[in-house]
């Protein structure tokens, strides 16, 4: 099942690439915008208040997480095999905002744990040498990256199961907890791509394609709770996956490096 996942977020990405490679320089070019003021001279930094910085920075963040949700309700779509076209994503925007401002809220809240306490108890390890600060920074760790991993669930589940906010939440929630496993390992092709898609300048593979693939590893495991909530009696861990990923391997189709570079000669 996670070998399929990874031939479909391919395959999607390769039928789609002109719309996520022009996906992907929409995101460049804002992070761009927000890391402006990095590139200004000293002199004039020196004489704007720190609060237009922070204003600067936290506005610029929230349009990030608005593209960001335009861009997963968007790849949803691909992920299902639905032609759409750029209209839809600027429909997107506007139909996706409330889920990108709790996305916005809840990464915020991640960033300030990470940087105020998770750091603030390694830091004192480094200090004092205390053991008692790094069991505590570890434990708070263990428990912001599991809640990271949940935080990834929200957008699928809000556009797959429920678009009120507390049920998406609560979906999230579920659906981590009773696939952590998969969970890790869908973060672990992540990581995986992230070097790779610097590499390539994030131009063929990118933040878009990431995105693209947790929709894709989201929709493909429902089928297992679809599954289970029709078979009640069903062992969870003999999943008839072959039976259930039909459908999908048959609108994927055979595919060769021939096809895939010269689509009209097949």
């Amino acid at each position: 099942m996670l070998f399929f996942c990874i031939k479909k977020t391919f395959f999607d990405m390769w039928d789609h690439f002109i719309e996520i490679f022009l996906m992907n320089i929409g995101l460049i070019l804002l992070a761009c915008i927000i890391m402006l003021p990095i590139f200004l001279p000293v002199s004039f930094l020196e004489t704007i208040p720190q609060i237009f910085f922070d204003i600067y920075l936290l506005f610029g963040f929230l349009i990030i997480n608005f593209y960001i949700g335009a861009v997963f309700r968007y790849t949803l779509d691909i992920s299902d095999n639905k032609e759409g076209g750029f209209r839809l994503f600027f429909q997107y925007l506007v139909e996706t905002w409330k889920q990108s401002i709790v996305n916005f809220v809840i990464t915020i809240l991640l960033l300030f744990i990470f940087f105020n306490v998770i750091l603030y108890y390694f830091t004192r390890f480094a200090i004092n040498d205390s053991y008692i600060d790094l069991a505590f920074g570890v434990l708070v760790f263990s428990v912001w990256v599991n809640i990271f991993l949940l935080s990834l669930y929200f957008f699928p589940a809000s556009f797959r199961i429920n678009r009120k906010i507390h049920k998406s939440l609560l979906a999230s929630y579920i659906l981590f907890f009773q696939n952590t496993g998969f969970t890790y390992l869908m973060f672990l092709v992540i990581v995986l791509l992230i070097p790779i898609s610097l590499f390539l300048l994030c131009l063929m593979f990118g933040p878009v394609t990431i995105i693209l693939w947790i929709n894709v590893c989201v929709k493909i495991r429902l089928y297992k709770h679809d599954y289970l909530e029709t078979h009640p009696e069903a062992d969870k861990k003999k999943i008839p996956w072959d039976e259930l990923l039909q459908k999908d391997e048959e609108k994927l189709g055979k595919r060769s490096i021939k096809g895939m570079i010269f689509p009209w000669k097949q």
